[in-house]
Protein backbone atom coordinates (compact mmCIF):
# COMPACT_ATOMS: atom_id res chain seq x y z
CA UNK A 1 0.00 0.00 0.00
CA UNK A 2 2.66 2.57 0.89
CA UNK A 3 4.77 1.54 -2.10
CA UNK A 4 0.91 2.73 -4.33
CA UNK A 5 0.55 6.11 -2.72
CA UNK A 6 4.08 7.10 -1.78
CA UNK A 7 4.79 10.07 -4.12
CA UNK A 8 8.60 10.30 -4.39
CA UNK A 9 10.03 9.32 -7.64
CA UNK A 10 13.28 7.71 -6.40
CA UNK A 11 12.55 4.59 -4.41
CA UNK A 12 14.64 2.50 -3.13
CA UNK A 13 13.25 -0.85 -1.69
CA UNK A 14 15.73 -3.20 0.50
CA UNK A 15 14.36 -6.02 2.18
CA UNK A 16 15.46 -9.49 3.90
CA UNK A 17 14.61 -13.00 1.33
CA UNK A 18 10.20 -13.16 1.42
CA UNK A 19 10.25 -9.41 2.36
CA UNK A 20 8.02 -8.70 -0.82
CA UNK A 21 9.83 -7.54 -3.44
CA UNK A 22 8.49 -9.63 -6.18
CA UNK A 23 5.17 -8.58 -5.33
CA UNK A 24 6.35 -4.59 -5.00
CA UNK A 25 7.81 -4.83 -8.76
CA UNK A 26 4.46 -6.32 -9.69
CA UNK A 27 2.39 -3.73 -7.83
CA UNK A 28 4.31 -0.88 -9.71
CA UNK A 29 3.73 -2.47 -12.64
CA UNK A 30 0.06 -2.79 -12.60
CA UNK A 31 0.49 1.00 -11.39
CA UNK A 32 2.08 2.23 -14.26
CA UNK A 33 -0.01 0.23 -16.85
CA UNK A 34 -3.24 1.79 -15.20
CA UNK A 35 -1.59 5.16 -14.85
CA UNK A 36 -0.25 5.59 -18.55
CA UNK A 37 -1.48 3.28 -20.99
CA UNK A 38 0.63 2.90 -24.47
CA UNK A 39 3.41 4.01 -22.17
CA UNK A 40 7.12 2.21 -22.89
CA UNK A 41 8.93 1.19 -19.66
CA UNK A 42 11.93 -0.45 -18.92
CA UNK A 43 12.62 -3.46 -16.21
CA UNK A 44 16.47 -3.58 -15.70
CA UNK A 45 18.62 -6.21 -14.50
CA UNK A 46 22.30 -6.99 -14.29
CA UNK A 47 22.31 -9.71 -16.94
CA UNK A 48 20.11 -10.59 -19.24
CA UNK A 49 20.38 -13.93 -17.90
CA UNK A 50 19.13 -12.59 -15.03
CA UNK A 51 16.10 -11.44 -16.35
CA UNK A 52 15.19 -15.06 -17.76
CA UNK A 53 15.77 -17.24 -15.34
CA UNK A 54 14.90 -15.22 -12.35
CA UNK A 55 13.18 -11.55 -12.43
CA UNK A 56 10.77 -12.80 -14.73
CA UNK A 57 9.26 -16.01 -13.16
CA UNK A 58 9.12 -14.43 -10.01
CA UNK A 59 7.22 -11.32 -11.50
CA UNK A 60 4.93 -13.45 -13.37
CA UNK A 61 4.01 -14.91 -10.13
CA UNK A 62 3.37 -11.59 -8.38
CA UNK A 63 1.31 -10.70 -11.95
CA UNK A 64 -0.90 -13.46 -11.25
CA UNK A 65 -1.68 -12.71 -7.47
CA UNK A 66 -2.52 -9.38 -8.52
CA UNK A 67 -4.92 -10.46 -11.09
CA UNK A 68 -3.15 -10.37 -14.16
CA UNK A 69 -2.55 -13.59 -16.26
CA UNK A 70 0.11 -14.39 -18.94
CA UNK A 71 -1.47 -14.80 -22.38
CA UNK A 72 -4.49 -13.16 -21.31
CA UNK A 73 -3.44 -10.21 -19.90
CA UNK A 74 -0.02 -9.85 -20.75
CA UNK A 75 2.55 -11.51 -23.01
CA UNK A 76 6.46 -11.72 -22.68
CA UNK A 77 8.88 -12.38 -25.86
CA UNK A 78 5.81 -12.03 -28.45
CA UNK A 79 2.67 -9.52 -28.86
CA UNK A 80 -0.50 -10.60 -28.50
CA UNK A 81 -2.35 -12.43 -31.60
CA UNK A 82 -2.98 -9.60 -34.26
CA UNK A 83 -6.68 -10.68 -34.33
CA UNK A 84 -6.80 -9.73 -30.50
CA UNK A 85 -6.27 -5.77 -31.82
CA UNK A 86 -4.53 -4.79 -28.83
CA UNK A 87 -3.39 -0.99 -28.63
CA UNK A 88 0.65 -0.37 -29.79
CA UNK A 89 2.41 1.63 -27.51
CA UNK A 90 3.15 5.26 -28.20
CA UNK A 91 6.60 4.04 -29.18
CA UNK A 92 6.50 0.77 -29.62
CA UNK A 93 9.77 -1.64 -29.10
CA UNK A 94 11.69 -2.80 -32.18
CA UNK A 95 12.28 -6.28 -30.69
CA UNK A 96 9.48 -8.54 -28.85
CA UNK A 97 11.90 -11.21 -28.02
CA UNK A 98 12.76 -8.42 -25.09
CA UNK A 99 9.25 -6.77 -24.15
CA UNK A 100 6.12 -7.45 -22.06
CA UNK A 101 3.19 -5.89 -23.75
CA UNK A 102 -0.10 -5.44 -21.81
CA UNK A 103 -3.76 -5.74 -22.99
CA UNK A 104 -3.93 -1.35 -22.90
CA UNK A 105 -0.82 -0.91 -24.93
CA UNK A 106 1.36 -0.48 -22.04
CA UNK A 107 5.06 -2.30 -22.73
CA UNK A 108 8.20 -3.09 -20.28
CA UNK A 109 11.56 -3.57 -22.25
CA UNK A 110 14.08 -6.02 -19.95
CA UNK A 111 17.29 -4.16 -19.95
CA UNK A 112 20.12 -5.54 -19.03
CA UNK A 113 23.64 -3.83 -18.56
CA UNK A 114 25.38 -6.59 -20.06
CA UNK A 115 23.69 -5.99 -23.63
CA UNK A 116 22.36 -2.61 -23.88
CA UNK A 117 20.75 -0.26 -21.89
CA UNK A 118 21.58 3.01 -23.50
CA UNK A 119 19.39 4.87 -25.45
CA UNK A 120 15.28 4.77 -25.69
CA UNK A 121 12.45 6.84 -24.47
CA UNK A 122 10.98 5.49 -21.22
CA UNK A 123 7.97 6.79 -19.05
CA UNK A 124 8.86 4.88 -16.42
CA UNK A 125 11.28 2.15 -14.95
CA UNK A 126 12.69 -0.07 -12.08
CA UNK A 127 15.68 -2.53 -11.53
CA UNK A 128 15.65 -6.15 -9.82
CA UNK A 129 18.31 -7.07 -7.32
CA UNK A 130 20.15 -3.31 -7.85
CA UNK A 131 22.66 -4.38 -5.37
CA UNK A 132 24.41 -6.19 -8.30
CA UNK A 133 24.05 -3.18 -10.70
CA UNK A 134 27.14 -1.00 -11.89
CA UNK A 135 25.45 1.82 -10.69
CA UNK A 136 27.81 4.52 -12.53
CA UNK A 137 26.21 2.44 -15.87
CA UNK A 138 23.04 2.92 -14.57
CA UNK A 139 23.34 6.80 -13.77
CA UNK A 140 25.09 7.10 -17.20
CA UNK A 141 23.06 5.25 -19.48
CA UNK A 142 19.75 4.44 -17.94
CA UNK A 143 18.46 7.57 -15.92
CA UNK A 144 18.86 9.66 -18.69
CA UNK A 145 16.42 7.60 -21.03
CA UNK A 146 13.21 8.57 -18.75
CA UNK A 147 12.31 11.20 -21.03
CA UNK A 148 9.74 9.30 -23.14
CA UNK A 149 6.07 10.95 -24.16
CA UNK A 150 6.64 14.15 -21.59
CA UNK A 151 3.49 15.87 -22.76
CA UNK A 152 1.33 12.77 -22.23
CA UNK A 153 2.43 11.99 -19.40
CA UNK A 154 3.99 14.48 -17.40
CA UNK A 155 1.01 14.98 -15.17
CA UNK A 156 0.96 11.17 -13.77
CA UNK A 157 1.69 10.15 -11.05
CA UNK A 158 4.11 7.82 -12.22
CA UNK A 159 5.56 9.49 -14.22
CA UNK A 160 9.90 8.95 -14.66
CA UNK A 161 9.16 7.12 -11.46
CA UNK A 162 12.29 5.02 -10.89
CA UNK A 163 12.10 1.79 -8.18
CA UNK A 164 15.26 -0.25 -7.30
CA UNK A 165 14.43 -3.11 -5.75
CA UNK A 166 17.34 -5.26 -3.90
CA UNK A 167 18.40 -7.74 -1.01
CA UNK A 168 21.71 -6.54 1.30
CA UNK A 169 24.92 -6.13 -0.41
CA UNK A 170 27.11 -8.63 -0.56
CA UNK A 171 29.98 -7.05 -1.93
CA UNK A 172 31.88 -4.26 -1.82
CA UNK A 173 30.42 -2.87 -5.29
CA UNK A 174 26.94 -3.09 -3.93
CA UNK A 175 27.43 -0.87 -1.34
CA UNK A 176 25.86 2.20 -3.27
CA UNK A 177 22.54 1.29 -2.51
CA UNK A 178 23.47 2.55 1.31
CA UNK A 179 24.27 6.14 -0.51
CA UNK A 180 20.34 6.46 -1.42
CA UNK A 181 19.37 5.94 2.47
CA UNK A 182 21.33 9.43 2.67
CA UNK A 183 19.74 11.05 0.09
CA UNK A 184 16.13 10.28 1.26
CA UNK A 185 16.98 11.66 4.90
CA UNK A 186 18.22 15.29 3.09
CA UNK A 187 15.75 15.44 0.05
CA UNK A 188 12.37 13.03 1.71
CA UNK A 189 10.22 13.95 -1.36
CA UNK A 190 11.87 13.17 -4.06
CA UNK A 191 13.51 9.73 -2.60
CA UNK A 192 12.20 6.86 -0.53
CA UNK A 193 14.14 4.47 1.06
CA UNK A 194 12.09 1.64 2.76
CA UNK A 195 15.08 -0.89 4.73
CA UNK A 196 13.19 -3.84 6.30
CA UNK A 197 13.99 -7.76 7.27
CA UNK A 198 11.53 -10.18 6.04
CA UNK A 199 9.25 -10.08 8.82
CA UNK A 200 7.64 -6.99 7.26
CA UNK A 201 6.03 -9.56 4.95
CA UNK A 202 4.94 -11.96 7.52
CA UNK A 203 1.53 -11.80 6.79
CA UNK A 204 2.28 -13.25 3.14
CA UNK A 205 3.76 -15.80 4.14
CA UNK A 206 3.21 -19.20 5.83
CA UNK A 207 3.12 -19.08 9.85
CA UNK A 208 6.12 -21.92 10.39
CA UNK A 209 8.29 -20.00 7.57
CA UNK A 210 10.63 -18.25 9.72
CA UNK A 211 10.98 -21.34 11.51
CA UNK A 212 11.64 -23.15 8.22
CA UNK A 213 14.44 -20.24 7.48
CA UNK A 214 16.03 -21.38 10.54
CA UNK A 215 16.19 -24.85 10.65
CA UNK A 216 17.61 -24.45 6.57
CA UNK A 217 20.04 -20.95 6.99
CA UNK A 218 23.06 -20.84 9.39
CA UNK A 219 22.72 -18.12 11.71
CA UNK A 220 24.91 -15.75 9.95
CA UNK A 221 23.33 -16.10 6.35
CA UNK A 222 19.79 -15.46 8.91
CA UNK A 223 21.19 -12.46 9.79
CA UNK A 224 21.71 -11.16 6.56
CA UNK A 225 18.97 -12.85 4.23
CA UNK A 226 15.96 -12.61 6.87
CA UNK A 227 17.27 -10.10 9.55
CA UNK A 228 18.64 -8.04 7.06
CA UNK A 229 21.36 -7.21 9.16
CA UNK A 230 24.80 -5.44 7.43
CA UNK A 231 27.54 -7.96 7.07
CA UNK A 232 30.68 -7.38 9.20
CA UNK A 233 33.02 -5.33 7.12
CA UNK A 234 36.88 -6.74 6.88
CA UNK A 235 39.23 -3.68 6.79
CA UNK A 236 42.53 -5.15 4.75
CA UNK A 237 42.01 -8.72 5.53
CA UNK A 238 44.29 -11.95 3.52
CA UNK A 239 43.52 -9.93 -0.36
CA UNK A 240 43.92 -6.41 0.39
CA UNK A 241 44.53 -5.53 -2.95
CA UNK A 242 41.37 -7.55 -4.39
CA UNK A 243 38.53 -5.56 -5.20
CA UNK A 244 35.30 -6.70 -7.06
CA UNK A 245 34.05 -3.84 -8.58
CA UNK A 246 38.14 -4.11 -10.49
CA UNK A 247 38.38 -8.44 -10.58
CA UNK A 248 35.55 -8.98 -11.24
CA UNK A 249 33.22 -9.24 -14.60
CA UNK A 250 29.78 -10.50 -16.06
CA UNK A 251 30.00 -12.24 -19.49
CA UNK A 252 26.91 -14.36 -20.26
CA UNK A 253 26.26 -15.99 -23.95
CA UNK A 254 23.26 -14.08 -24.68
CA UNK A 255 22.91 -15.46 -28.36
CA UNK A 256 22.12 -18.22 -26.56
CA UNK A 257 19.39 -17.03 -24.34
CA UNK A 258 17.67 -15.51 -27.58
CA UNK A 259 17.12 -18.62 -28.98
CA UNK A 260 15.52 -20.16 -26.44
CA UNK A 261 13.06 -17.56 -26.48
CA UNK A 262 11.16 -18.90 -29.33
CA UNK A 263 9.53 -16.41 -32.27
CA UNK A 264 6.45 -17.59 -31.81
CA UNK A 265 5.69 -18.75 -28.14
CA UNK A 266 7.70 -15.96 -26.72
CA UNK A 267 9.18 -16.63 -23.27
CA UNK A 268 8.45 -20.06 -21.20
CA UNK A 269 10.27 -20.17 -17.96
CA UNK A 270 10.34 -23.62 -18.11
CA UNK A 271 13.39 -23.11 -20.81
CA UNK A 272 15.75 -21.51 -18.45
CA UNK A 273 15.21 -23.63 -15.15
CA UNK A 274 18.16 -25.83 -15.34
CA UNK A 275 21.39 -24.00 -16.99
CA UNK A 276 24.62 -25.30 -18.35
CA UNK A 277 28.52 -23.90 -19.60
CA UNK A 278 26.15 -23.12 -22.61
CA UNK A 279 25.00 -19.68 -21.08
CA UNK A 280 28.94 -18.71 -20.40
CA UNK A 281 30.55 -16.32 -23.22
CA UNK A 282 33.98 -16.47 -20.75
CA UNK A 283 34.20 -20.35 -21.57
CA UNK A 284 36.86 -21.71 -24.00
CA UNK A 285 34.83 -24.67 -25.31
CA UNK A 286 38.37 -25.95 -27.28
CA UNK A 287 40.44 -25.00 -24.73
CA UNK A 288 41.15 -27.20 -21.35
CA UNK A 289 39.78 -26.17 -17.74
CA UNK A 290 42.04 -25.97 -14.47
CA UNK A 291 40.23 -26.82 -11.41
CA UNK A 292 40.94 -26.76 -7.43
CA UNK A 293 39.37 -27.81 -4.50
CA UNK A 294 38.98 -27.59 -0.62
CA UNK A 295 37.68 -30.22 1.51
CA UNK A 296 35.62 -30.87 4.49
CA UNK A 297 33.50 -32.81 6.91
CA UNK A 298 30.86 -29.23 6.53
CA UNK A 299 32.12 -28.05 2.67
CA UNK A 300 33.31 -29.55 -0.60
CA UNK A 301 33.96 -26.38 -3.22
CA UNK A 302 35.43 -26.73 -6.56
CA UNK A 303 36.64 -23.16 -7.76
CA UNK A 304 37.02 -23.75 -12.20
CA UNK A 305 39.27 -21.48 -14.30
CA UNK A 306 40.74 -20.61 -17.84
CA UNK A 307 44.00 -19.14 -18.77
CA UNK A 308 42.52 -16.92 -21.51
CA UNK A 309 45.81 -15.09 -23.15
CA UNK A 310 49.17 -15.51 -21.74
CA UNK A 311 48.84 -12.95 -18.91
CA UNK A 312 44.71 -13.17 -18.50
CA UNK A 313 43.47 -15.76 -16.05
CA UNK A 314 39.77 -16.22 -14.99
CA UNK A 315 37.95 -17.68 -12.66
CA UNK A 316 34.71 -18.97 -14.23
CA UNK A 317 32.89 -20.62 -11.47
CA UNK A 318 32.86 -21.71 -8.36
CA UNK A 319 30.17 -24.73 -6.88
CA UNK A 320 30.05 -25.91 -3.45
CA UNK A 321 28.06 -28.63 -1.40
CA UNK A 322 27.24 -28.95 1.93
CA UNK A 323 27.74 -31.50 4.59
CA UNK A 324 24.58 -33.38 3.25
CA UNK A 325 25.99 -34.52 0.02
CA UNK A 326 28.89 -36.56 -0.75
CA UNK A 327 32.31 -35.02 -2.36
CA UNK A 328 31.01 -37.07 -5.60
CA UNK A 329 27.64 -35.19 -5.55
CA UNK A 330 29.97 -31.95 -6.43
CA UNK A 331 31.93 -33.74 -9.04
CA UNK A 332 28.47 -34.92 -10.41
CA UNK A 333 27.08 -31.25 -10.57
CA UNK A 334 30.72 -29.89 -12.17
CA UNK A 335 30.45 -32.93 -14.47
CA UNK A 336 27.01 -31.98 -16.00
CA UNK A 337 27.45 -28.46 -15.55
CA UNK A 338 30.35 -28.55 -18.18
CA UNK A 339 29.21 -31.48 -19.77
CA UNK A 340 28.97 -29.23 -23.47
CA UNK A 341 32.29 -28.49 -23.31
CA UNK A 342 34.37 -29.57 -25.91
CA UNK A 343 37.86 -29.81 -25.08
CA UNK A 344 37.61 -32.63 -21.95
CA UNK A 345 40.90 -32.12 -20.46
CA UNK A 346 41.13 -30.75 -16.93
CA UNK A 347 43.65 -29.46 -15.08
CA UNK A 348 43.71 -30.54 -11.54
CA UNK A 349 45.44 -28.66 -9.10
CA UNK A 350 46.13 -30.11 -5.09
CA UNK A 351 48.28 -29.78 -2.24
CA UNK A 352 49.75 -32.31 0.42
CA UNK A 353 45.81 -31.75 1.82
CA UNK A 354 44.08 -33.41 -0.95
CA UNK A 355 45.95 -36.81 -0.09
CA UNK A 356 43.82 -36.90 3.56
CA UNK A 357 41.41 -39.84 3.09
CA UNK A 358 37.45 -39.36 3.53
CA UNK A 359 35.00 -41.89 5.09
CA UNK A 360 36.81 -44.67 2.22
CA UNK A 361 39.83 -45.25 1.88
CA UNK A 362 40.36 -43.40 -1.14
CA UNK A 363 42.07 -40.34 -1.09
CA UNK A 364 40.55 -37.59 -3.09
CA UNK A 365 42.86 -36.92 -5.94
CA UNK A 366 41.88 -40.94 -6.60
CA UNK A 367 38.00 -39.93 -6.26
CA UNK A 368 38.33 -36.96 -9.07
CA UNK A 369 40.01 -39.09 -11.31
CA UNK A 370 37.54 -42.26 -11.14
CA UNK A 371 34.36 -39.72 -11.09
CA UNK A 372 35.50 -37.26 -14.04
CA UNK A 373 37.37 -39.74 -16.24
CA UNK A 374 33.98 -41.73 -15.70
CA UNK A 375 32.47 -38.74 -18.16
CA UNK A 376 34.74 -39.03 -20.29
CA UNK A 377 37.30 -35.99 -19.21
CA UNK A 378 41.76 -36.92 -19.45
CA UNK A 379 42.35 -35.86 -16.28
CA UNK A 380 46.24 -34.16 -15.51
CA UNK A 381 47.20 -33.83 -11.79
CA UNK A 382 48.74 -31.14 -10.77
CA UNK A 383 50.57 -31.88 -7.54
CA UNK A 384 52.05 -28.75 -5.42
CA UNK A 385 52.97 -31.05 -2.51
CA UNK A 386 53.32 -28.61 0.44
CA UNK A 387 51.55 -25.30 0.09
CA UNK A 388 53.98 -21.96 0.57
CA UNK A 389 53.91 -20.34 3.62
CA UNK A 390 51.17 -18.35 4.50
CA UNK A 391 53.60 -15.23 4.75
CA UNK A 392 54.39 -15.67 1.00
CA UNK A 393 50.77 -16.67 0.19
CA UNK A 394 49.75 -12.88 1.45
CA UNK A 395 52.89 -11.76 -0.50
CA UNK A 396 52.01 -13.17 -3.81
CA UNK A 397 48.45 -12.56 -3.41
CA UNK A 398 49.72 -8.99 -3.20
CA UNK A 399 51.30 -8.80 -5.85
CA UNK A 400 49.23 -10.35 -8.32
CA UNK A 401 46.01 -8.75 -7.52
CA UNK A 402 48.18 -4.94 -7.50
CA UNK A 403 48.28 -5.75 -11.36
CA UNK A 404 51.36 -4.43 -12.28
CA UNK A 405 54.20 -7.55 -11.66
CA UNK A 406 55.25 -8.37 -14.82
CA UNK A 407 55.70 -11.70 -14.48
CA UNK A 408 51.99 -12.69 -12.92
CA UNK A 409 48.32 -12.52 -15.29
CA UNK A 410 45.52 -10.27 -14.71
CA UNK A 411 43.12 -12.56 -12.58
CA UNK A 412 39.66 -11.99 -12.64
CA UNK A 413 36.45 -14.07 -11.91
CA UNK A 414 32.92 -14.44 -13.16
CA UNK A 415 30.53 -11.91 -11.00
CA UNK A 416 27.65 -14.19 -11.16
CA UNK A 417 29.10 -18.06 -10.99
CA UNK A 418 32.21 -17.15 -8.35
CA UNK A 419 29.65 -15.35 -6.02
CA UNK A 420 31.09 -17.23 -2.93
CA UNK A 421 34.12 -17.29 -4.35
CA UNK A 422 33.96 -13.32 -4.19
CA UNK A 423 32.88 -12.98 -0.68
CA UNK A 424 35.74 -15.49 0.66
CA UNK A 425 38.02 -13.04 -0.71
CA UNK A 426 36.65 -9.99 0.72
CA UNK A 427 35.51 -11.69 4.09
CA UNK A 428 39.46 -13.18 4.85
CA UNK A 429 40.68 -11.54 8.08
CA UNK A 430 45.11 -11.68 8.70
CA UNK A 431 46.35 -12.35 11.70
CA UNK A 432 50.12 -11.98 12.55
CA UNK A 433 51.96 -15.49 13.21
CA UNK A 434 54.97 -16.92 13.94
CA UNK A 435 56.29 -16.66 10.45
CA UNK A 436 54.21 -13.77 9.21
CA UNK A 437 51.16 -12.85 8.31
CA UNK A 438 48.37 -15.31 8.21
CA UNK A 439 44.88 -16.34 7.10
CA UNK A 440 42.60 -16.48 10.06
CA UNK A 441 40.85 -19.26 9.26
CA UNK A 442 38.73 -19.46 12.76
CA UNK A 443 35.44 -19.44 11.25
CA UNK A 444 35.94 -22.40 9.31
CA UNK A 445 35.09 -23.91 12.53
CA UNK A 446 32.18 -22.51 13.79
CA UNK A 447 29.26 -24.74 12.22
CA UNK A 448 26.66 -21.86 12.75
CA UNK A 449 28.44 -19.90 10.24
CA UNK A 450 27.43 -20.69 6.37
CA UNK A 451 30.81 -22.21 5.41
CA UNK A 452 30.54 -21.30 1.72
CA UNK A 453 31.08 -17.30 3.14
CA UNK A 454 34.37 -18.45 5.37
CA UNK A 455 37.94 -19.03 3.62
CA UNK A 456 37.19 -22.15 1.85
CA UNK A 457 37.09 -20.67 -1.48
CA UNK A 458 39.88 -18.68 -1.07
CA UNK A 459 42.16 -21.73 -0.75
CA UNK A 460 40.68 -23.09 -3.19
CA UNK A 461 41.77 -20.32 -5.34
CA UNK A 462 45.16 -20.05 -3.05
CA UNK A 463 46.04 -23.55 -4.44
CA UNK A 464 45.46 -22.98 -8.13
CA UNK A 465 47.13 -19.49 -8.39
CA UNK A 466 50.08 -20.43 -6.31
CA UNK A 467 50.79 -23.66 -8.05
CA UNK A 468 50.44 -22.07 -11.80
CA UNK A 469 52.16 -18.50 -10.94
CA UNK A 470 54.05 -18.71 -7.85
CA UNK A 471 57.33 -19.86 -9.12
CA UNK A 472 57.35 -16.78 -11.33
CA UNK A 473 57.99 -14.76 -8.20
CA UNK A 474 58.62 -16.61 -5.35
CA UNK A 475 61.54 -18.88 -6.91
CA UNK A 476 61.43 -22.27 -8.47
CA UNK A 477 60.49 -25.16 -5.25
CA UNK A 478 57.18 -24.52 -5.79
CA UNK A 479 56.94 -25.74 -9.22
CA UNK A 480 54.12 -28.54 -9.35
CA UNK A 481 54.76 -32.32 -10.10
CA UNK A 482 52.46 -32.48 -13.22
CA UNK A 483 50.61 -36.64 -13.41
CA UNK A 484 48.93 -37.63 -16.17
CA UNK A 485 45.76 -39.36 -15.14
Amino acid sequence: MMLEVAKQRIRIIQCGRGGGKSTGAAIDIKTVVFDMPRSKNFILTGTFQQALTRTLPSTIKSLDMLGFVEGLHYFIGREAPRSWRWPKAYEPPSDPKHSIFFYNGTVYDLLSQDTNSRGGNYSSGMADEAQDLDNAKTQAQVIPTLRGEYRRFKDKMTYRRFSMYCSMPRSRSGEYIFEFEKLAQEYPDEYLYITAPSAINAHNLPPDWFTDQKRILMPSEYDIEILNIRPRQVIGGFYPMFDDSIHSYVNFNNDYFDGLVDNSNGYKPEDFAKMNCRQDADLLIEQPLEISMDYGAWINCIVTGQEQRAYEFKFISAMSINENDRFEDLLNQWCEYYAPHRHKTVYYWYDHTAKDHDARAEQYPEIVRRVLTGYGWHVIDMDIGMQPTQDDRYKFMGYLYKGDHPDLPKVSMNKHHCKYLIISLNGAKTKVGRKGFEKDKGDEKKHEIDQRTTTHFSDAHDTLLMGKYASRTLGAIYMPTPMMG
